[in-house]
């Protein structure tokens, strides 16, 4: 059976780590990207440095509070796109816009 936790280690910490989905690494293997769950329930962009991990920190790219990311993709080395969705009207129809 397994022991206790470590010391200062509770499960119950791991439930405020932030939810990744749809990781990419980069072409050329330095960057990777993944969509983070935000505070708002919707997701933004976060991007690691691979070869900083540790020294760096991630840079996040938030969006606004009604904006969802639906998709991210490297293009190449540098290069991020990304799909955004987001609330709007057309002719007084509600629409969601990417």
């Amino acid at each position: 059976s397994a022991g206790p936790a470590p010391p200062g280690l509770d499960a119950a910490a791991f439930g405020h780590l932030p939810y990744q989905r749809g990781p990419e690494v980069s072409p050329d293997g330095r960057y990777a990207a993944a969509m983070v769950l935000r505070k708002s329930g919707r997701y933004g962009v976060v991007i690691y440095d691979l070869d900083a991990i540790g020294t760096k920190a991630p840079t996040v790219v938030d969006t606004a509070d009604d904006q969802d990311v639906n998709w991210l993709h490297w293009k190449r080395g540098n290069r991020l796109l990304v799909s955004v969705r987001f609330p709007s009207r057309r002719w007084g129809v509600a629409t969601v816009e990417t």
